[in-house]
């Protein structure tokens, strides 16, 4: 799936993505970026959302899962949820913002895919991030949960 047909299954998949001005910048194996238009998802201190901003991680780690199960482990019947999640605000968001969500190492990859083949459901804790290196806005942290449907 290339970035524009992702940025079609989410704004088909979940509505609200549509008021949020999304751009999908990068979507691949290694990670998955998506930037949200800073006019659409202000709040009344002229800051970014934090409904906005939680809402972007959510999606992007949703992102990279759902394209991991299609591509890698070649599975498309099955649903995609979030279980949990943690979010926290660092800074003030003044501007356009990007979420990133990467990879998660060998090991978390390989039990979570052990896992939903042999129960038919995964959960894995994916991670997710607004800024760069030590500029960090916002953090998030989230347990999705994988449903095979067939």
């Amino acid at each position: 799936m290339n970035s524009r047909e992702l940025l079609q299954s989410l704004n088909d998949k979940i509505p609200l993505t549509h008021a949020m001005g999304l751009k999908v910048l990068r979507c691949d194996q290694n990670g998955v970026e998506i930037s949200a238009d800073f006019f659409k998802n202000k709040n009344h201190k002229n800051t970014a959302f934090g409904g906005s901003v939680n809402s972007l991680m959510t999606l992007v780690c949703w992102s990279w899962l759902s394209l991991y199960l299609e591509n890698e482990l070649e599975l498309s019947d099955l649903q995609v949820v979030i279980q949990e999640s943690h979010a926290h605000f660092l800074k003030p968001i003044v501007g356009d913002f990007s979420a990133v969500c990467v990879r998660p190492d060998k090991k978390e990859l390989s039990r979570f895919a052990k896992t939903l083949e042999t129960r038919r459901k995964g959960r894995i804790t994916l991670a997710a991030h607004i800024g760069e290196d030590a500029d960090i806005l916002a953090k998030f942290s989230g347990r999705f949960v994988a449903y095979i449907m067939r």
